[in-house]
């Protein structure tokens, strides 16, 4: 989702904006794990689990948090590296 959203707006990597896109595509992966959770945890034998903590806590919220982690490091990397990646994309010769 967020590799569409950049192939549709390039200047997203390297603008002042790329950070509120990946909020959203934090909350969208999140959905999609809680759902594949509550599918392997409803259809399996699990003995005493507090479904709705362990699923939509502890699973929902920390892929939100690790999804948004992840992508202030991706941002970080990218600004840390944007010359070297402006050269490889500008087919130059790095040395």
């Amino acid at each position: 989702m967020g590799a569409y959203y950049i192939k549709h707006h390039p200047g997203v990597p390297t603008g002042a904006h790329p950070l509120r896109v990946q909020p959203v595509c934090a909350i969208v992966h999140a959905i999609g794990e809680v759902l594949a959770c509550l599918l392997f945890y409803t259809t399996t034998t699990v003995p005493n689990i507090d479904l709705i903590y362990v699923v939509f806590v502890l699973v929902g919220g920390g892929t939100i948090i690790h999804s948004l982690v992840d992508g202030y490091i991706s941002y970080i990397s990218i600004k840390l590296f944007q010359d070297c990646l402006n050269q490889i994309i500008n087919n130059q010769a790095l040395f």
